[in-house]
Order: structure tokens, then C-alpha cells, then sequence
């Protein structure tokens, strides 16, 4: 486990123009996707990383970030269907991490990201059994780690400075190698005074957190000393008391970047002249000054060990420090089969977390929505594609393979199929790929939320003019006028639907806002939305278009058509669609208690959760029916 740390340090550089020209365009894409309020989790080292990554989102995405630890995030009361997660390690093998997933997964976050600098790890191996799971996994050159997070740490952070620079659509202005990141001072800069006492104060801006985190770290797991960290206003807010009794075993380091010289002078002049003082000026602004001082930190370590005769990277690990690593506290989840438990199903419809989303009535609705389904005789389907059939992160790839077996298997039994999509001919083309040329013709496409819809079989459809029809002329002429307001997007003219997707420096909610307030006093459109884009319908224009024409299809009536669909609450494309009186969600349910359920195991959604409800369908008498786990009819 121990490996000398000076020759990880000697590493660095090579880290350091590695990291700088890896691919970062898979995790970017993630972070996009995660671009809503988020939790940062990681451990030790990797904890240092999560701070990072607060001071990442908010600058380039504006929004929150809280830095937690494993234990943290499992235990938190936070509602993680209006957040996003990131996990951070460096192995993705510790019980800690592992039992983080684990409980994070189950209570189905917008967005769960992992950040792996190792791969092939038991926490990817986890992660493969959801598919809306994203991981992203690298091995840097020095390979492991000896007992401290030094160049894992460091790639880590290198990756995510530009990942989110390339989210956001800026330059990440990294400097070209390790000494230009660092500065003329690095690694010339003598400790000797603050490592001459037992205690050390660390004071810093707020944009230098991490770097402060990162010390304090350090010392405590290596044993090199007592740290302690405030920035500066709330240094002055008593902390600055432990200089008043302790002055002749403490010592100050100040850290500082340009913008932050007044405070930072300002503070100093104030501190008894006994205490000695550091000040540590950074170079660089924002994130890149952190990393900055994430090497300076390694080179304080580097001195603290040398002065303390402790090797930082092979400080000798005890006994009770190696049980108290692997003790598992966190319960091991099981494999995610069946439908889901009462709780979890009535838990996504009430948005109540614990016990409180058991009341009687939502337990008495769930059973009968499920006895209502196992009876139900289902002579016809309507999915929705984009997080129903694929998963929202992979809208572009092929179908995957399970989901167009199983729509083929139904399509053989009889049971024509209607696709609803948001989407022009690139979903045509993904189902005549996926699905055998015998069955196109019992399968309808409704384009652009059903305003243009024709069998698969049919290559004349949708239309594909990109020109608005005369009821959406009036959005189309305001669109031009509001531009300069309505911020960075893409526009996509449709004959009876305009999409405009964000641009990489834009929230999905931003935009959505701005076209709340910019056609509010017109009439008849409707706005939607799906989980990338935003689309404004005609009058008239509506996924239930395929029901209708599927029923005639299939000579059945609506109360025998199967609707499934992933945003089945306002204002989500899918919420008409799953309003009709059989339908299931694959993600996110309306709070009608009658319909829209989402009755997937915890953890499971989107394409997941739509190829267990259709391997849950068998052939029965007149066409399909629920065949339900016993211990769910059972409870229902």
C-alpha cells in the first residue's frame, strides 16, 4: 500500500501533461447533463476532489454544490430526485464508496456520475447493472497510490477543470506544464518556520477551500500535525483565539491569490509578531489556483515529513487502521429485480421520503393500480422513445438490443406498437435497425409529439421541412425579436413544432423560464419539455394522436392500450400520454393516484425500467397481459 512519497511527487509532471491531453469529452458530456444542483462525494483524498468540483459547478454552471463524505451523502435527508451525484475515487473499491452507490442509486438522483481513476473497479462493475449510470474511468501513468492521494488526486483534478470548461463552453486556460501552474515559487518556498510549531493555522479565500481541505487532510492522515482551517472573515470570528492561548505552539499560513491581497494583508498585520507567518500567493484565478495550490500542498507534505521523519506515502498503517477501513457499515443492496415495493413506488408518486409516504391511501391506490393492471386485457402499446425506450444519455446510440427484442417479440404475438416521440426521422431510423423488416408495418410513428405520423415502414415520413405551418408563425416571429434574451440556444423549425435546445453554457431550466414568460399571452400553443430540449406545439398537436390512430389500428378501444413514457408529469412531453387510464412511467410518474406509476424496482429507470415492464407482458386470450410477481398480487 505504502510507496515512497517523493517519488510520487517526481511523477507529477508526467501526470500533469498526460491529464492535460486526455479525452475529456465523455465526462464533459455527463456534467452537461448534470448542469442542476449536485452532491460531491468522495473519501480522504478524494474528499479534497469534491471540494473541487463546489467551486467547478458553481463558476461554470452557477448553481450549488455541497461536498460530502460517503456516510454523508447515505445518510442525508436530501431528496436526490431534484439533484445530481457525483462520486470521486480513486480505486472504486472501498466498502465506503461502494455503500455510497449503493444507497444513492436506490433513491434515483437526476444524474449519477462516477469519476474512477482506476479502471475496471468493483464500483464499475456495480454501476454496469443500472444503465443511466455514467462512468467515467481513467488509469493514470504512475498507476496506484501509496497511502496519500497525491497523483490521482491530481489527474482527478486536472480532468475536471477542463471537463467543465468544455461543459460550459469556455477555455479552461490551463498553463502548459506543472512549473507554469505552480509558479516561480514552487517548491522553493521554505516551511521550515510553520512546521517549527505543533499547530498550524491555515487561513484562506473562499476560492482556495480546497487547497486548505487538502492540507488538513494531509497532515491528519499522515500524522504530520495539527491543522486547522478558516477562511479569513471566519478566522476573525473567534477561531482567532487559539493564537491568543496557544500562540507559542501555532503558526499561520495565509493563502492568497491576486484578488484576494487586501484581505489577506489586512488580517496578517493584525497577528501577534510572535507567530510565525507564511504567506503563500498563488498564481492563477478560480479552480486553477486551487490546483495550484493543490501542488504547493504536496510540497509543504514533502517538508513536514522530512522534519517529522515520517514518509508521507509509507507512514506504516496499524492494525485497528486497517479493520477500521474495510468495517462495513453501509447494507449491501440486492440486485434489482421484480416491481417495485410499495414504499419505493409510492415514494415517487408522493415525493414523501420515509414513512410518511405509507398513509393508508397511497397504499390502497398503488394496490388497486396494480390489480387493475394484472387484469388488464392489452390489445395495443404507445411508448415514448427518448428515456423510455433509450436511455436519455444515449438517445443517439443504436436501441439497445434487449429493448428491440422484446418489442419484437410483442409485435410477433400480434400486439401492433406505437412509437410517440419528440424526435424526426432519426428515430426511424434507429427502429428499422433494431427491429426485423416483417414487423415494420404493425408499428406506427408519431414524429414530432404526434403532429406527423406513419408507419415504419414509410421512408416519405416525418416531414422533414424546416419551416413553421401558420399557427406557429406568431411563436416563430417572436423568437426572432426575443433572441437577444432568451439566451445562447439552437432553434429547430418544424411544420407544427419549434425545439430549441440549450447551448452547452445554458441550464434546460433557464430556458424553460424564458419561455414561460415569452409566450405566455399567446394562445393555444403548448410548451413542453423533455430531458434535453424544449418543444412548443401547434394547437391540436399531442402524442394522444397515436393513441387514437393506433386504436383504430389495432380495433381495440383506449382503456386497452399499454402507455409508457419517462416524463409523465407537467410539463413533460409524456404527461397527456400517460394520462390515459393504463400507463406506466420510466421515470419520473404525475401524482395522480389512478395512473402513471412507476412500479420499477428502486434504482431502476428509463430503458431499464421499460424492458421490465414489457418482459413482464405474456400472450394471453385477445392479446397481452401483466404477469405480476406473486407477492404483488398478493398486496394488491
Amino acid at each position: 500500500m505504502g510507496k515512497p512519497f517523493q517519488s510520487e511527487l517526481a511523477q507529477l509532471p508526467q501526470t500533469y501533461l498526460w491529464a492535460s491531453e486526455f479525452s475529456v469529452e465523455s465526462l464533459a458530456k455527463a456534467l452537461r447533463r448534470s448542469k442542476v444542483p449536485l452532491l460531491a462525494v468522495g473519501s480522504g483524498g478524494s474528499f479534497t476532489t469534491a471540494c473541487l468540483v463546489t467551486a467547478l459547478h458553481e463558476r461554470h454552471f452557477g448553481l450549488p454544490c455541497v461536498p460530502m463524505t460517503p456516510l454523508e451523502v447515505a445518510r442525508s435527508e436530501i431528496d436526490l430526485r431534484e439533484t445530481a451525484v457525483l462520486l470521486l475515487t480513486a480505486g472504486g473499491k472501498n466498502a465506503d464508496i461502494l455503500g455510497a452507490f449503493h444507497s444513492a442509486v436506490r433513491r434515483e438522483p437526476r444524474r449519477l456520475v462516477i469519476v474512477c481513476a482506476t479502471t475496471g473497479s468493483k464500483l464499475a462493475a456495480a454501476a454496469a447493472e443500472h444503465s443511466t449510470v455514467e462512468v467515467c474511468e481513467f488509469d493514470p501513468p504512475p498507476g496506484r497510490d501509496g497511502f496519500l492521494a497525491t497523483n490521482s488526486l491530481f489527474a482527478s483534478g486536472l480532468l475536471l477543470i477542463r471537463a467543465y470548461a468544455l461543459a460550459s463552453g469556455v477555455a479552461s486556460q490551463l498553463p502548459g506544464d506543472l512549473q507554469a501552474l505552480a509558479g516561480p515559487q514552487f517548491r522553493k518556498v521554505d516551511f521550515s518556520s510553520l512546521l517549527s510549531r505543533e499547530t498550524i493555522v491555515v487561513l484562506h479565500p473562499p476560492s482556495l477551500k480546497t487547497v486548505a481541505v487538502e492540507i488538513e487532510s494531509k497532515f491528519t492522515e499522515a500524522a504530520l500535525g495539527h491543522v486547522q482551517i478558516a477562511d479569513y472573515r471566519q478566522f476573525a470570528h473567534g477561531r482567532h483565539h487559539w493564537l491568543a492561548k496557544r500562540g507559542d505552539e501555532s503558526a499561520v499560513l495565509a493563502l492568497s491569490t491576486v484578488a484576494d491581497d487586501a484581505i489577506t494583508s489586512r488580517t496578517l498585520r493584525l497577528l501577534p509578531d510572535s507567530i510565525p507567518v507564511v504567506r503563500l500567493a498563488l498564481p492563477h484565478a478560480g479552480p486553477v489556483s486551487c490546483l495550484s495550490g493543490v501542488a504547493h500542498a504536496f510540497e509543504l507534505v514533502r517538508q513536514a515529513g522530512k522534519t517529522r521523519e515520517i514518509d508521507p506515502g509509507d507512514p506504516g498503517v496499524p492494525t485497528f487502521g486497517r479493520r477500521l477501513y474495510n468495517l462495513g457499515v453501509f447494507p449491501r443492496m440486492p440486485p434489482p429485480h421484480g416491481i417495485a415495493t410499495p414504499e419505493v413506488a409510492i415514494a415517487r408518486k408522493s415525493r414523501v421520503p420515509g414513512a410518511q409516504s405509507s398513509a393508508s391511501a397511497w397504499q390502497d391506490a398503488y394496490a388497486g393500480f396494480l390489480s387493475r393492471l394484472s387484469s388488464a386485457r392489452i390489445r395495443a402499446l404507445v411508448l415514448d422513445y427518448d428515456g423510455t425506450l433509450c436511455d436519455e444519455a444515449k438517445r443517439f446510440d443504436p436501441l439497445p438490443a434487449p429493448v428491440g427484442d422484446e418489442l419484437s417479440r410483442v409485435l410477433r404475438a400480434g400486439i401492433p406498437v406505437g412509437i410517440a416521440t419528440g424526435r424526426g426521422k432519426s428515430v426511424r431510423e434507429r427502429l428499422q435497425e433494431a427491429l426485423p423488416r416483417n414487423v415494420w408495418d404493425r408499428v406506427l410513428v408519431g414524429y414530432y409529439n404526434g403532429a406527423d405520423i406513419g408507419l415504419l415502414s414509410d421512408d416519405n415520413r416525418p416531414d422533414g421541412t424546416k419551416m413553421v405551418s401558420e399557427p406557429l408563425r406568431p411563436v416563430e416571429d417572436l423568437l426572432v425579436r426575443q433572441s437577444p434574451f432568451l439566451g445562447p440556444c439552437e432553434t429547430e423549425l418544424r411544420p407544427w413544432q419549434i425545439t430549441l435546445k440549450p447551448a452547452e453554457s445554458m441550464a434546460l431550466d433557464r430556458l424553460w423560464q424564458c419561455m414561460q414568460g415569452f409566450v405566455a399571452h399567446l394562445t393555444g400553443v403548448e410548451v413542453l419539455r423533455s430531458g434535453h430540449s424544449i418543444d412548443i406545439l401547434a394547437p391540436g398537436v399531442s402524442k394522444l394522436a397515436v393513441v387514437r390512430r393506433l386504436t383504430e389500428m389495432a380495433g381495440c378501444s383506449t382503456e386497452e392500450v399499454l402507455c409508457v413514457g419517462d416524463q409523465g408529469c407537467w410539463p413533460g412531453n409524456d404527461h397527456k400520454l400517460l394520462g390515459t387510464s393504463l400507463s406506466l412511467s420510466s421515470n419520473v410518474t404525475s401524482a395522480d393516484p389512478d395512473r402513471c406509476w412507476n412500479i420499477a424496482p428502486a434504482g431502476v429507470r428509463e430503458s431499464q425500467a421499460t424492458l421490465g415492464y414489457l418482459s413482464l407482458l405474456k400472450k394471453s386470450r385477445g392479446g397481452l397481459r401483466f404477469d405480476l410477481p406473486t407477492a404483488a398480487r398478493n398486496s394488491s
